[in-house]
């Protein structure tokens, strides 16, 4: 066994121990290869089936479970990742809270000029809704017909507007989404979760935070453990909006190369009906712009 390499300095030994554990409980024996000869009291797999599985000693795994170690090095973390069977997402995610983050391309001098272009593109959009969002879930700008679906400018201010906060208070959005508001507040949180652990997070995504921890669905979300890198899966999906019936809707996000904090999200009308009642809905709804997400 390989005995273990350290960095210093952990950013946060408990939520890389947090995460090992949840997923660790959630993988089934059987899914790991492991053989299991009697019923355990249990689920998923014991602390040296995971050390044996990553080729580490048992008491080097539980001091990086605990918390009571330094952050392993590289080759520790991907050995216990295929110990776990973690997806290449989760696999980013281990890694981000272990201060470890996947190198992303950012052009820190061009961010501000390009979010100005872009929300210009997205509010002159026509006959697609289209928005721009954090990643905390906070919509930064939005056209006419983003509104209608969401009716983001009949809210006071970001807060309110928050995807998390907004889905914990206004029914109207498990009319919206139907049978995928389940699927949808899930990846919601998925998305919260991988960015809140893992940034430098702004004071509003702490207010967002501390509000929803307080929400037993939220509360039960969140300690799935689950990471997200969309909030809605492409494709056609059919919507509810009261004034014009069911709609069917085509989504594409797109993420810049130049700041992958933010994530453009396009819905287009997937046939002539919903096309007609998109047009109804920008009639009713109001753009936004970066200006209006500023915290109030």
């Amino acid at each position: 066994m390989r005995d273990p390499e350290l960095i210093e300095s952990p950013p946060s030994l408990a939520r890389l121990g947090e995460f090992l554990r949840g997923r660790r409980l959630s993988l089934a024996p059987e899914h790991a290869g492991v053989k299991v000869t009697r019923k355990r009291r249990t689920p998923g797999l014991r602390r040296e089936e995971v050390a044996a599985l990553a080729g580490i000693s048992l008491d080097w795994y539980t001091r990086i479970e605990v918390g009571t170690g330094a952050v392993p090095s590289v080759q520790t973390l991907v050995s216990i990742a295929r110990a776990l069977q973690l997806g290449d997402l989760d696999t980013r995610y281990l890694f981000e809270i272990a201060g470890l983050p996947i190198p992303r391309q950012q052009r820190p001098g061009a961010q501000a000029v390009s979010l100005v272009a872009l929300e210009h593109a997205i509010i002159n959009t026509r006959d697609t809704a289209a928005v721009m969002y954090d990643v905390y879930g906070s919509p930064l700008c939005w056209n006419a017909a983003a509104d209608g679906l969401f009716r983001w400018s009949t809210y006071p201010d970001a807060f309110s507007r928050n995807m998390i906060v907004a889905g914990l208070n206004n029914a109207y959005y498990r009319d919206l989404f139907g049978k995928d508001f389940t699927t949808i507040a899930r990846n919601v949180v998925g998305m919260f979760r991988r960015a809140y652990t893992t940034t430098d997070a702004p004071p509003l995504a702490h207010r967002v935070y501390e509000y929803a921890k307080t929400q037993p669905i939220f509360q039960e979300m969140w300690n799935e453990h689950s990471v997200s890198d969309e909030y809605t899966p492409p494709g056609p999906m059919l919507r509810y909006v009261p004034e014009v019936g069911e709609l069917c809707l085509d989504y594409t996000d797109v993420v810049p190369a130049h700041n992958p904090a933010v994530i453009v999200r396009f819905i287009a009308p997937h046939d002539e009906a919903t096309r007609a009642k998109l047009a109804k809905l920008i009639e009713l709804g109001k753009p936004g712009r970066l200006s209006d997400s500023a915290v109030q």
